[in-house]
């Protein structure tokens, strides 16, 4: 719902637009009257039709969310089968949201092929960067676990550039797929890359300083500290409660 200075500032611009049909009328007369009023009938059109989207929009949102509320007890393939079953009642992005919500569930079932599959829909159909990204990082992750290791790094490449949406996660599931195919030095500089980076999300760089622990690789200095001579230990990882948000 629109807050309240929202509402003054389209009140003020609904005035402002009011004087300026008004001041039109009178410099031209009739000659304008049909177009207006033809211009008029498509805004209000266009406002009742925005209404009943934003009215679906809300109908489709409780739907959804009573529909993941209802299956939090099922087995992850009684989930899917009904997730499956209701996804031709969804349209637009709960519809995406519902396919992702089944791929989960495939995959949890053992199901990685049907998984995989729907995540690649998701990944073709949405229009939105994140959700796009989200769907090819869990592709690639059940690929890691059905196809092997050069299948998901193959995925994974793309979704690991600079200006990604999901680099980060991107970057540390690189590291896992490099390190179980044997690739050890591979793995060792990502994880490393990840720890040095300043911009990793607190989370990502506490799982591979312990990824870089248990390969047996000295504690990584934090970015910042010059040549890392003088740098203190690495603080131990953080526990799940403690990971921030990435950024």
């Amino acid at each position: 719902m629109a807050d309240e200075s929202e509402l003054i500032f389209r009140e003020v611009d609904e005035e402002v637009r009011r004087d300026r049909l008004i001041a039109l009328l009178k410099k031209h007369g009739p000659r304008v009257a049909v177009v207006l009023v033809l211009v008029i009938a498509g805004v209000t059109g266009y406002r009742y039709w925005e209404a009943q989207r934003e009215r679906a929009l809300r109908d489709e949102a409780t739907r959804y969310v009573a529909l993941v509320e209802s299956i939090e007890k099922k087995s992850p393939a009684e989930m899917a089968d009904i997730l499956a079953e209701a996804r031709p009642s969804f349209d637009g992005g709960y519809a995406l949201l519902v396919r992702m919500r089944e791929a989960g569930a495939r995959a949890k079932a053992g199901q990685l092929a049907v998984a995989i599959g729907l995540y690649d829909e998701v990944a073709r159909l949405a229009d939105d960067p994140r959700l796009k990204a989200y769907a090819a990082l869990f592709a690639a992750e059940a690929t890691l676990d059905s196809e092997g290791a050069a299948a998901a790094i193959a995925r994974l490449e793309p979704l690991a550039a600079p200006e990604a949406p999901l680099r980060f996660s991107a970057l540390e599931l690189l590291g896992a797929a490099e390190l179980a195919a044997g690739d050890t030095e591979a793995a060792r500089s990502r994880f490393s890359g990840l720890v040095e980076d300043p911009e990793t999300p607190p989370g990502i760089k506490a799982r591979a300083r312990d990824m870089l622990a248990s390969m047996g690789a000295p504690p990584e200095p934090d970015a910042g500290n010059g040549d890392g001579a003088d740098a203190a230990p690495a603080a131990p990882p953080a526990s799940a409660g403690e990971e921030g948000a990435p950024s």
